[in-house]
């Protein structure tokens, strides 16, 4: 009999269409459910129809904060699937016949047999998965019964039972391995990076959110077109980009607190919009969520290679602040943080993630508010206040809001909108700025954003072999907290740069404002997320 664990690993592929994804969702869930840690990666090709879609869950009684190479199980819902990611697997399941000539152990199910309708082979290969798993099926029920209609669930559930009873009689309940029942917690939420801008922007007193649709922030505006009037929110699809950021401009200069989304073609578009805000001292908010380009580029796969193009948006010495949250809980709290920061400092302020981290979900525990906050403005008198005559000005103008070409007034404004970036500098060096992880350590790992995730992954597995390292996470990127880098990197001998990008975007930054150089660098542009595997091999070859 296998011995009880308290981790694994499964991969699901098939067809688009094939309830992939939905068979992640309820596998992730039902592993929550039983009280553990939960993280979920998927990929999908660039297509309108059709291809191959992959999703990985991984479960563990620790915190877990990333994917791996390699899963315990594939289940593959036909022949490709099985082509395309046997390599990535130690064991697979699958129909019978599409089992042929394969070396790793095989568990052959029939799925299409065991299924009530063909379109839940995806909750057969669920419940058989279970089973190997040794795992509580009524979990997975459960699961099941929070998805679908009535109807629909009791087809799955049936489709389910049968499937993990096969399994049952023909190999064994825990065959594969078997999974430890574990205390379930409290308050855990199964979200999304973007997920969580939506509620870290509801957090924040959200009251009108335009977007034009685009791979991968797309599922902001369809949340937020769900839920939003629940919250008194205001959500228009608008006809491009350029037209979402000038209704989100207009709005916060009405007083409202107002945020829109794209990726890395639409904040091209949206970048005279942004310069704008900046002279107009306008508290936009924008969620930027890399994809791989450039142009139109890989629109489903992930990147960070617009770090420099953020920084540098926006023409004629335009201010703005920049953060990048890590993991699904920073995203909640970092999108609120915006807002705060934007409407105190009066200046734009971009959300940087990427698709790794918007579309990628894990169980966190959240705060969250069932009703909006009060807002709390910063005093100032918007357009429609009280007779008063309020103007918005794009052009140099004087404290009046008319134009005016005075060099004095020019020197001075300039001045004044490069000031409030100094306070926020000021303020995120006091608190906030960069996250350390680990003690002091001769290696030091410095990254951003969603590297973050593999990164922590890789120093659980070094710490395993007493190879301890310390991680700088480089949380505002603008201003740049140079200070409380410098401060993080002082027992450092040996500095490993981790991008997801093609260029060393992030070391170009340190060189340029802390004076540093890279010791070794570590970088993936391939349109796939960094693994936990590259950032600990790396290490091992450092020390």
């Amino acid at each position: 009999m296998n011995q009880p664990r308290e981790e694994v690993t499964i991969a699901i592929s098939g067809p688009a269409g094939s309830g992939v994804f939905v068979a992640g969702s309820l596998l992730a869930k039902a592993l929550m459910y039983g009280g553990y840690s939960v993280f979920v990666a998927n990929e999908y090709p660039s297509l309108i129809r059709g291809g191959n879609n992959w999703v990985q869950v991984r479960a563990c009684s620790r915190r877990v904060y990333s994917h791996i190479r390699r899963a315990d199980l594939l289940l593959a819902l036909d022949s490709e699937a099985v082509r395309r990611w046997s390599a990535d697997a130690k064991a697979l399941l699958a129909e019978p016949e599409d089992l042929d000539g394969i070396c790793v152990p095989r568990y052959p199910v029939p799925l299409s047999d065991l299924a009530e309708e063909r379109k839940a082979r995806n909750v057969a290969a669920l419940g058989a998965c279970i089973a190997l798993l040794g795992y509580d099926l009524d979990l997975l029920v459960r699961a099941i019964m929070k998805r679908f209609s009535e109807r629909d669930a009791e087809v799955n559930v049936r489709t389910a039972v049968k499937a993990f009873n096969y399994v049952e009689r023909t190999f064994g309940l825990g065959a594969l391995t078997r999974l430890r029942p574990l205390r379930p917690l409290k308050s855990q939420l199964l979200i999304s990076g973007n997920d969580a801008v939506v509620l870290g922007a509801i957090k924040a007193g959200l009251r009108l959110f335009a977007a034009y649709p685009i791979t991968p922030a797309s599922p902001i505006l369809h949340l937020l077109a769900e839920i939003g009037e629940k919250y008194g929110v205001i959500v228009v699809q608008a006809e491009s980009e350029i037209a979402a950021a000038n209704i989100v401009l207009g709005a916060v200069c009405a007083g409202a607190r107002a945020m829109t989304a794209t990726s890395g073609p639409g904040l091209s578009l949206m970048a005279e919009t942004l310069s704008q805000a900046s002279m107009l001292e306008a508290p936009m908010v924008i969620v930027h969520v890399q994809r791989r380009g450039p142009s139109t580029g890989m629109p489903t796969y992930t990147s960070q290679s617009d770090l420099r193009f953020a920084v540098h948006a926006g023409h004629g010495e335009s201010v703005k602040a920049i953060v990048a949250p890590g993991d699904f809980k920073e995203v909640y709290e970092l999108t609120a943080k915006a807002f705060e920061v934007a409407w105190r400092y009066r200046l734009p302020v971009i959300v940087m993630l990427d698709k790794y981290l918007a579309e990628s979900y894990g169980s966190v525990c959240l705060e969250v508010r069932e009703k909006p906050p009060k807002q709390r403005l910063t005093p100032t008198v918007f357009l429609g206040a009280g007779g008063a005559v309020v103007k918005f000005n794009s052009s140099e103008h004087d404290d009046y809001g008319l134009t005016c070409n005075d060099p004095e007034v020019a020197r001075r404004r300039m001045e004044a909108r490069l000031k409030k970036v100094e306070a926020l500098r000021r303020e995120i060096e006091s608190s906030g700025g960069v996250k350390v992880y680990g003690a002091e350590s001769r290696v030091a790992i410095i990254s951003w954003g969603s590297s973050k995730l593999p990164i922590i992954e890789a120093m659980s597995w070094l710490e395993r072999e007493g190879v301890y390292t310390r991680f700088v996470q480089v949380v505002w990127l603008e201003p740049f907290p140079v200070n409380s880098i410098k401060r993080a990197l002082v027992p450092a001998s040996r500095l490993v740069v981790v991008e997801c990008s093609a260029t060393p975007q992030l070391a170009s930054l340190l060189r340029e404002h802390v004076g540093v150089e890279p010791d070794y660098e570590v970088r993936r542009y391939d349109g796939r997320p960094l693994d936990p595997e590259q950032v600990y091999e790396r290490v091992i070859e450092v020390v």
